[in-house]
């Protein structure tokens, strides 16, 4: 199983690259943890998660060709 990964912002600029694809990752939840080890600025930030272009608060499972995006919290007008 293959998520894909994108990363906007900070996130970004921290990761040295825009996206990224991991296997076998269940939930939102492990994903964030792996990430944090990867990318050690997302424990210091916060930051918005999207699963297939919702945002996501909490935990959620995931399965094969999900997308996820990781970005900055953003404001609108």
């Amino acid at each position: 199983m293959k998520i894909r990964i994108l990363l906007f912002g900070q996130v970004q600029e921290a990761a040295g690259r825009a996206e990224m694809e991991l296997e076998n990752i269940a939930s939102l939840a492990e994903l964030r943890t792996i990430l944090s080890q990867k990318i050690p600025l997302l424990t210091q930030i916060n930051y918005l998660t999207a699963l297939n272009q919702e945002v996501v608060k909490g935990d959620a499972g995931l399965k094969d060709g999900d997308e996820i995006a990781i970005m900055p919290p953003f404001a609108g007008g």
